[in-house]
């Protein structure tokens, strides 16, 4: 990753203003574009940002995030991740938008 006293020094700012948490992709991404593939990054940022108290979440594919596998690779390189940012069912991307309880059926 090189160079990372501007990521350290963005992370300190968000912690002054209250930030405890960020998600550093974009909620629109494109599926291959994968958290999975820089992992060696991805924790260099999640140690990063745990200086400052702030939890890493991501915003992948709702595929990849069914996928049990994927939570279990990225807790053993992150074991404070924060968990996933999903945004599904809008501008044309596959899933359903609507919310679910834990039953899967929809919310009242």
């Amino acid at each position: 990753m090189g160079q990372t006293k501007r990521i350290r020094d963005w992370a300190r700012l968000l912690a002054s203003a209250g930030w405890n948490a960020v998600c550093p992709t974009e909620i629109n991404w494109e599926f291959r574009n994968n958290f999975l593939d820089h992992l060696d990054e991805v924790e260099i940022l999640a140690k990063i940002f745990r200086d400052y108290g702030i939890r890493l979440y991501w915003s992948p594919n709702y595929l990849l995030a069914l996928d049990n596998k994927t939570a279990e690779t990225l807790y053993a390189r992150i074991p404070d991740f924060g968990g996933y940012l999903l945004k599904l069912g809008s501008e044309k991307q596959n899933g359903d938008p609507r919310p679910r309880w834990s039953t899967g059926s929809p919310t009242p």
